[in-house]
């Protein structure tokens, strides 16, 4: 239940697939199956059946789905962008 879990964003910049069950705001991450597939972390047939559906797609499909994942985290995740978001939100404290 890790707020931005770094093994996600981790994955995402090193054009891995990735599976992320539906905790926290994991979906945030993945978009409606654009960068990757979400699961029930705590339904074993939710999570094959994710497994199934990566497996399911031709790899024209696989690759654009990790391309979108590393762009996605490229540009959200660069260190110029978290930390003008953090700047914007000390801005927004004062």
């Amino acid at each position: 239940y890790e707020g931005l879990p770094n093994v996600i964003c981790e994955a995402m910049i090193r054009n891995l697939p990735v599976i992320v069950s539906k905790v926290s705001d994991n979906y945030r991450l993945i978009g409606n199956e654009e960068r990757g597939f979400l699961c029930d972390p705590f339904d074993p047939f939710s999570i094959c059946q994710s497994i199934e559906k990566f497996y399911s797609i031709n790899s024209q499909d696989k690759k654009i789905l990790v391309e979108n994942a590393f762009k996605f985290a490229s540009e959200k995740f660069s260190i110029k962008e978290i930390s003008s978001q953090y700047i914007a939100t000390i801005k927004d404290i004062k």
